[in-house]
């Protein structure tokens, strides 16, 4: 071209540095590349954790924050639970600790009713033989009983209206009216004395 036109020489000379400038940006960029890892896979792998990141935040929380709370909410009850055994451990020890405890206070329970049967069964005697009760027989019977909130007693009222008639529940053999004169001596008896056990 620059035999046939001398004018396009000075063209020509820009397009050869500009083609020269092109390949060292070439060079250039390439070299930029090299710098980063570009590995498709490497961006599927970055594409795949923000998909499991949303549905982490769809199931624990609108925020990473949120999610990170629940898992240390998670964190620490997978700990309690494989510390089962040893806190099993101690909260038996610590039942055992506390049954002994109830075990002695019951039977402490058990001497005090035991003290007090004896005075109310005298007392309520003497209230029922003003009550036309001079041969009947009142006792109060103390069973032992399996450990409850009451003590480990059963505690039963029993009655017979003739002497020598073995005395029985209050509730199966006293009569309608027989029932309301022995309640009015036992509230008497009991109104006098306030912390009978």
């Amino acid at each position: 071209m620059h035999e046939i036109d001398g004018g396009a020489s000075a063209p020509l000379e820009l397009l050869e540095q500009a083609l020269a400038l092109a390949e060292d940006a070439a060079i250039a960029v390439r070299g930029l590349r090299d710098r980063y890892d570009l590995d498709p896979s490497r961006l599927d792998e970055v594409q795949e954790r923000l998909r499991a990141m949303d549905l982490l935040k769809k199931k624990y929380g609108d925020s990473i924050n949120e999610i990170l709370a629940f898992h240390d909410r998670a964190k620490a009850e997978l700990e309690l639970l494989e510390n089962a055994e040893e806190n099993t451990g101690a909260l038996e020890a610590e039942i055992a600790k506390k049954t002994g405890v109830l075990q002695k206070e019951a039977k402490n329970l058990t001497r005090k009713r035991k003290k007090a049967a004896t005075s109310i069964e005298k007392e309520v005697m003497k209230i029922l033989e003003g009550l036309a009760f001079a041969k009947a027989e009142f006792s109060v019977q103390i069973e032992e009983a399996p450990l409850s909130a009451t003590g480990a007693d059963n505690v039963e009222f029993l009655f017979s209206a003739n002497k020598g008639e073995e005395p029985k529940p209050l509730i199966k053999v006293a009569s309608g009216g027989e029932l309301s004169r022995i309640m009015l001596a036992i509230k008497t008896v009991l109104r006098k004395v306030d912390d009978i056990p």
